[in-house]
């Protein structure tokens, strides 16, 4: 499973602000981090009257918006995904994911407290909190990180979630969607491919192979 961690804390504690220092500084170590923010209002896809909110507003389910730079999609919905719905449908390559806020999810929390804003801690140990970062010093029972530099905390995300995490995986993805692979699948792709591909010319030591396969139609696999 993809490692999520929900970064939460009071309004105007610097969530977005850590996110801001924290991705940089994973993604130069080669990791792939995705990112999703809690909303607890209604959004919208484009500016009032450009052309995809146009098309929202005409009622369409789906509205895209696709440019060279990116892809953006708004999607009406009966209820709100789930953070294990998001990272099935849209973030199944990545190698983690930082979620803002999502406080009530049962997943691993890093808290962003500052002082100037006040007020105890929103969770605790017992609640999945797995660090704190803040400005002044507090007596915690999780790991405290300084809220003006994030190496630390990338340090110890670094540690707990993604070392052993790139080292072990072996990832099969259909179509955009991740497929479980048990131990015995993952030794054979881990021996199979990089003995197969090391021979070829042009290539030197490598520590990532990703192999994506392309099958038209005509040519797709069926199953009896």
């Amino acid at each position: 499973m993809i490692p999520i961690i929900s970064v939460v804390g009071r309004s105007g504690s610097g969530k977005t602000t850590l996110l801001e220092a924290l991705i940089p500084l994973l993604r130069a170590r080669g990791y792939r981090v995705g990112t999703v923010k809690h909303g607890s209002h209604g959004f919208h896809l484009d500016q009032e009257g450009k052309d995809s909110w146009r098309h929202a507003q005409a009622g369409a389910e789906v509205a895209a918006v696709s440019t060279p730079e990116g892809l953006g999609v708004f999607q009406r919905l009966g209820r709100e995904k789930s953070l294990e719905e998001l990272m099935n449908s849209y973030l199944s390559d990545m190698d983690l994911i930082l979620a803002e806020g999502y406080k009530s999810e049962a997943r691993p929390k890093v808290e962003v407290h500052r002082s100037q804003i006040g007020g105890g801690l929103l969770t605790s140990k017992q609640e999945g909190l797995l660090a704190v970062v803040s400005d002044v010093p507090l007596a915690v029972e999780v790991p405290l990180f300084p809220l003006d530099d994030s190496k630390p905390l990338a340090d110890f995300l670094e540690e707990k979630f993604l070392s052993r995490r790139e080292r072990e995986q072996v990832q099969l993805l259909i179509d955009g969607r991740r497929i479980p692979l048990n131990p015995f699948v993952q030794d054979l792709f881990r021996s199979m491919l990089p003995a197969m591909v090391a021979p070829l010319k042009g290539i030197g030591p490598f520590s990532r192979l990703s192999l994506r396969l392309g099958i038209s139609e005509d040519k797709g696999v069926s199953h009896q």
